[in-house]
């Protein structure tokens, strides 16, 4: 679920879906982290998955940023 939100946020992240994309991709890489360490398993995917949901995040933040001060000018 992670790297499938993950995937979506990318793609929308210029349609302002980005950040809400970023957040529920952190829920799920947070949610899959737990599982990974659970069962003694690799965790390196998961933590690959959760710094694309943050940059998707940052950048669906500044992309609601930049729309605002567009409409401010």
């Amino acid at each position: 679920m992670a790297r499938t939100s993950a995937v979506a946020g990318f793609l929308f992240l210029f349609l302002f879906l980005g950040a809400p994309f970023g957040v529920l991709t952190l829920y799920y890489s947070r949610k899959g982290l737990k599982q990974r360490q659970a069962a003694n398993e690799s965790t390196a995917g998961v933590r690959v998955t959760a710094v694309f949901g943050l940059i998707e995040l940052i950048g669906g933040v500044g992309s609601w940023a930049f729309g605002i001060w567009s409409l401010m000018k």
